[in-house]
């Protein structure tokens, strides 16, 4: 299954077994390999740190994840891949991560919260 549309998100995605607790995806997941992760993908379009613009206008900034969505109840979507249909000039790529990714991505996106 795809998901579309679920804004920025996008690009960045489940961990095998049940959805997490709040806090187990820091505990297994590693920031700092999930800020490499999302600096590699995902940084040419979207500001990926606790501050900044996007290069690219219309791609939100990653800390703003955690204020639209659970961010652990994106790990599916990230697993499957998710295709996101936007307006722009640029078209998202499609991303499918290993578990073990998703965890580190799931890890540095809650690093960002406010």
């Amino acid at each position: 299954m795809r998901i579309v549309g679920l804004g920025l998100v996008a690009s960045c995605a489940f961990s095998s077994g049940a959805f997490a607790t709040e806090n187990s995806f820091v505990d297994r997941g590693d920031v700092e390999r999930g800020r490499a992760l999302v600096q590699a993908r995902c940084s040419s379009c979207h500001a990926v740190g606790p501050m900044g613009d996007s290069p690219y206008p219309p791609a939100p900034p990653l800390r703003t994840l955690n204020d639209k969505y659970d961010v652990e109840g994106l790990a599916e979507a990230f697993a499957e891949g998710i295709l996101v249909g936007h307006k722009g000039l640029r078209q998202m790529p499609e991303f499918v991560f290993p578990p073990e990714e998703i965890d580190d991505l799931i890890a540095y996106l809650k690093s960002l919260r406010r």
